[in-house]
């Protein structure tokens, strides 16, 4: 157990990147703590875009193996991604698995959102022992069960060695001790939560459903792409033609809406912005009405 996914995360970067030339691979756009992490680490950044195609997003293996190096030590997987809601199929998964194991890459999967999927999800560790052998997977119920507050997570792997080494960090990093109300929490979701996440995945994807059916009735030039998974919608505002300065000080002016920056999540978020839709219809309604005045 540890103290956090993103505090986990930065403990791995440490881990398994001892040198200050070693490199981890990112895919953007992501969660922007996946790559402040390594710059908080000392290391070095390397980019591998997302490839989109009409809003929908797939993994770009060939910029991958082209820009991995004798330094390149860590992949940071996201998965279901956040923002971009795909829930990665076996196919895919695999061959990112294969090109990491033929180059001696350690895999951080962050599962975090994995329980508010709408599609099959499939664990990265769960493929097959040589995937899992160099596999750590981070979660947690914070995100499913709103108890992030808590500050409960946790780390696993298959391969005692790599375990054995994010401990050592862990420890020196006083993050591998978690509160007493975390802990019986975390049980209590993953005991009794059951009904609570089929009726949260059902709420989620009638507010995504209302979301895109309000952009459509109000002729708004706004898209996205249904999610596969989570909470979150990757929000194109392209067809505005306006440049993504502009496109954020109408958020904040006149739709009085402080959306997630794009651009925080790497350089190819401009012109998109995240809403969350997990919350209650009226809040939804609201906010889309305020996005309507403004665009």
């Amino acid at each position: 157990m540890v103290n956090g996914v993103v505090p986990a995360y930065s403990a791995c970067i440490e881990a398994f990147c001892p040198n200050d030339e070693d490199e981890v691979i990112v895919q953007t756009p992501i969660y922007p703590p996946l790559f402040k992490c390594v710059q908080s680490n000392n290391r070095k950044v390397v980019v591998n875009e997302l490839k989109e195609e009409n809003g929908y997003y797939t993994m770009d293996l060939e910029d991958l193996k082209a820009k991995i190096t004798k330094n390149t030590k860590v992949l940071a997987l996201c998965s279901p991604h956040n923002p971009v809601g795909r829930v990665w199929n076996k196919e895919e998964l695999e061959d990112l698995a294969q090109i990491c194991k033929e180059n001696n890459i350690i895999i951080i999967s962050d599962e975090i959102h994995s329980d508010i999927t709408f599609k099959k999800f499939i664990p990265l560790a769960s493929i097959s022992k040589e995937i899992s052998d160099i596999t750590i997977t981070l979660n947690s119920a914070g995100k499913t069960f709103n108890i992030a507050g808590l500050n409960t997570a946790y780390a696993i792997s298959h391969n005692p060695k790599l375990l054995e080494i994010f401990k050592k960090v862990s420890q020196k990093r006083q993050i591998n001790s978690i509160n007493f109300f975390g802990y019986i929490a975390t049980q209590a979701a993953y005991e009794n939560g059951a009904e609570f996440v089929s009726q949260l995945k059902k709420y989620i994807q009638n507010n995504i459903e209302l979301t895109k059916n309000y952009l459509k009735i109000n002729n708004l030039p706004i898209e996205f792409n249904e999610p596969e998974a989570t909470y979150l919608i990757w929000l194109c505002f392209k067809n505005t033609q306006l440049s993504h300065k502009e496109i954020k000080e109408k958020l904040l002016t006149e739709s009085k809406l402080a959306l997630n920056d794009g651009v925080s999540f790497g350089s190819n978020g401009y012109s998109y912005f995240r809403l969350n839709t997990a919350v209650n219809k009226e809040r939804l309604h609201e906010a889309l009405r305020k996005l309507s005045k403004a665009f």
